[in-house]
């Protein structure tokens, strides 16, 4: 999230004014309005002091990135036998090589 966005909900939320802010931050309310608006990018500890006047705590999180791979879909496959994969492999690839052929018959009839 941005930075000044969040400390202006945080401020709003906590029905104080820009002025409020920079008055028990130590700052002025210039440079409140600054971050606010996206002038300048606030360091994290100085973020930190503009939500905890605010009654907020900055809340820095890492969740592990999503892969985009169904992984039971992996689970189900290592359930099964070596032979049950080589079966569901070769049915599969006759798939696969049903859809090119019929592509290329397709492709017949439009030229």
């Amino acid at each position: 999230m941005d930075p000044g966005l969040l400390l202006r909900e945080a401020r709003v939320a906590a029905r104080l004014t820009q002025s409020d802010v920079a008055r028990r931050a130590g700052t002025t309310q210039a440079a409140v309005a600054r971050v606010e608006r996206g002038r300048v990018s606030p360091t994290i500890r100085t973020l930190q002091r503009l939500l905890a006047t605010t009654g907020h705590e900055l809340a820095l999180e890492a969740p592990r990135a999503r892969s985009g791979i169904d992984e039971s879909l992996i689970e189900r496959q290592l359930r099964l036998s070596p032979g049950e994969r080589l079966k569901a492999f070769e049915a599969g690839y006759a798939d696969v090589r049903g859809l090119a052929g019929a592509a290329r018959r397709a492709r017949g009839r439009l030229a």
